[in-house]
């Protein structure tokens, strides 16, 4: 029935292009986005909906939360208009409209420009600045504002709340001492002036919105009603999702903000072409750019910098010429030519660690090897790899004669499967690494390496980040015995995705509509040979330790339409023969844990931050904050 309905569907997109030709008629870009999501969601993903009231109060909950997430520009009155396409996206999938994401969008730009108005007028005039008065700022426990008076009140809360956060900035910048119970009328102007600035210049920018941002909130409502990792990617996400893959981007080599309404160089990357070319400096202000010397400006001016680096980004081998204006007030222009900028920061690194001995203990030496991710260059066969940079490190590290090896895979988020399951062949002579289930069977993954590249001792360690690949990875080793798991336990994220280009389902004579963009698809899930999950579950350490993130709310279990968790035979497999002696490592661990000053800072910090997480209601009172 599905692959009848999907037949269904190319037909459909056959006879818009029929009909396009025959009648001149244009085609909704939207239309058949929407469409092609939906039946790609039908056809392929692991856990498939049926499109029905059930799915659209889903979708439209998240679109809700997406569309104003800190409830600080609609209203109830606006919910309740909304209110009536709850159970009507199905339909509008069906019919191929979008009336909800049109009235939405309208309200949204109506209410930001009410506001960009009522701020104007709230920051006119100086606050009361030692009047007993507060604001809650965890928006989940606020509701949407009843009214114009409403929204207007919860505006001047927090128009002053910001205020006097840049009004005692601006005071501990200056020579003087701090007094809390007068104002410095100059400052205090200096700080309303500027909360204006920056706020006028954010509404600016969310009233700039593209249509296909608006889209891209409304269609990935519908996508993550099925599961939190199935998503649609414009094709400007998609690009930023495969430089995070591959570690490497064509662009000059500079990381940007927004700062204000400009666009500001946080940092020049060593070795970029800006870092060569020498004249762009941390803390520059990028005010225009031109592709080349005969091109045409942009002017950059309350740009967002999502679309600034669209401009600045390019081939390798082109020149982009940036104005700039420096910190001492001096206009300049720039010309760089691009090259490929490499981002070391995302690819494995290593060190030799040499701890203090005491007594007559021989010094020991260990290898540490930090993996953020497991990346790959899936455009270029000879590009890096975390399997391949893994591989040498470890050949590196065994040339030192060390005692043991340290795998860092705290707040590795995965990435490339291959690779995870590679890197678990450089430690498990043979034998199966992970059980993959889909739609319709399941499939089992061997270790794809013959032998071992390393067969010391082994550490992983772990945290509440640590998700996907970086799991498989650690569940693997645990369940052969093959090294000792510490830290905390992982995200539990237990699916597979797959990425789809959505213009190959395109015909030629509709090719005016590319690129479409991409859409991550959850199409497996994955469990341990144990047959146990890792969805929901995680990895749990054999050696448990304080946990910097423990205020964080994170993991699988904590996001809304997560995958249900399932369990599956165990597999035979050949344990390590030489494990680690976990009673007598756990017993010396808690004993070092109990007196390590450090450990017991981090459970201070933990505690710490866990009650002022409780404590959302900020006073107002300027001897107060």
């Amino acid at each position: 029935m599905r692959r009848y309905f999907f037949r269904l569907f190319c037909g459909f997109i056959v006879i818009l292009s029929l009909v396009s030709i025959t009648f001149g008629w244009s085609v909704d870009r939207s239309q058949v986005l929407t469409s092609l999501t939906w039946h790609i969601l039908e056809e392929w993903h692991y856990s498939p909906r049926e499109l029905d009231d059930q799915l659209s109060q889903d979708a439209f909950a998240l679109y809700l939360e997406s569309l104003d997430p800190d409830k600080r520009f609609l209203t109830k009155a606006d919910l309740e208009e909304m209110q009536k396409y709850e159970r009507a996206i199905d339909d509008e999938i069906k019919a191929g409209s979008s009336r909800l994401m049109e009235l939405s969008s309208w309200l949204l730009s109506q209410r930001i420009q009410e506001v960009q108005a009522m701020a104007k007028e709230i920051l006119a005039e100086p606050f009361a600045y030692f009047v007993d008065e507060d604001l809650e700022l965890d928006a989940k426990k606020r509701d949407y504002a009843d009214g114009p008076g409403e929204l207007r009140e919860l505006w001047r809360k927090m128009l002053k709340y910001q205020t006097i956060l840049t009004y005692l900035d601006l005071v501990a910048a200056g020579e003087e001492e701090v007094n809390l119970k007068a104002i410095d009328k100059e400052k205090e102007a200096q700080a309303r002036e500027k909360v204006s600035r920056n706020l006028q210049s954010t509404l600016e920018r969310l009233l700039k919105d593209s249509k296909e941002e608006a889209f891209y909130r409304y269609i990935n409502a519908v996508t993550r009603s099925f599961d939190p990792h199935t998503a649609y990617f414009t094709p400007e996400k998609k690009e930023d999702f495969d430089i995070e893959m591959r570690g490497t981007l064509e662009g000059i080599g500079a990381r940007l903000q927004e700062e204000g309404e400009y666009i500001r160089v946080v940092e020049i990357i060593p070795g970029g072409a800006a870092w060569r070319q020498g004249e762009l400096k941390q803390g520059d202000l990028i005010l225009q750019v031109a592709q080349g010397e005969e091109e045409e400006v942009v002017d950059l001016y309350n740009m967002r910098v999502t679309e600034a680096v669209r401009y600045i980004r390019g081939k390798k081998g082109t020149e982009v010429r940036l104005t700039v204006k420096k910190p001492d007030g001096q206009i300049v222009t720039i010309p760089i030519i691009r090259d490929i900028v490499v981002l070391e920061e995302s690819y494995a690194r290593q060190a030799l660690l040499t701890p203090a001995r005491t007594g007559e203990e021989e010094a020991r030496k260990f290898g540490y090897i930090y993996l953020p991710s497991f990346y790959r260059d899936f455009a270029d066969v000879k590009g890096r790899s975390a399997a391949a940079d893994l591989k040498k490190i470890l050949q590196q590290i065994n040339e030192e004669g060390v005692d043991g090896i340290i795998l860092d895979l705290r707040d590795n988020g995965g990435g490339s499967l291959d690779d995870a399951l590679r890197i678990a062949g450089f430690f498990i002579p043979s034998g199966p690494l992970l059980q993959v289930k889909g739609r319709e069977k399941t499939n089992v993954f061997w270790d794809p390496e013959k032998g071992t590249v390393y067969n010391g001792p082994l550490v992983v360690l772990i945290n509440t980040l640590t998700a996907s690949g970086a799991e498989i990875l650690a569940a693997a080793l645990q369940d052969y015995d093959r090294a000792v798991i510490a830290g905390n336990r992982t995200f539990g994220k237990g699916s597979i995705q797959s990425i789809l280009e959505l213009d190959h389902f395109l015909p030629l004579d509709l090719g005016g509509l590319k690129p479409l963009g991409s859409m991550k698809l959850t199409i497996q899930q994955f469990y341990r040979v144990t047959g146990e999950p890792i969805q929901y579950h995680g990895v749990a350490p054999d050696i448990t330790l304080p946990d910097p993130y423990g205020y964080i709310e994170a993991g699988e279990r904590t996001l809304k339409h997560a995958l249900p968790e399932e369990r599956l035979a165990s597999l035979e497999y050949q344990k390590w023969e030489r494990p680690a002696d976990l009673d007598g490592i756990k017993a010396k661990s808690s004993q070092r844990v109990a007196v390590n000053q450090s450990f017991q800072q981090i459970g201070e910090y933990v505690e710490k931050i866990n009650k002022e997480r409780q404590e959302t209601r900020q006073s107002l009172h300027l001897a107060e904050i």
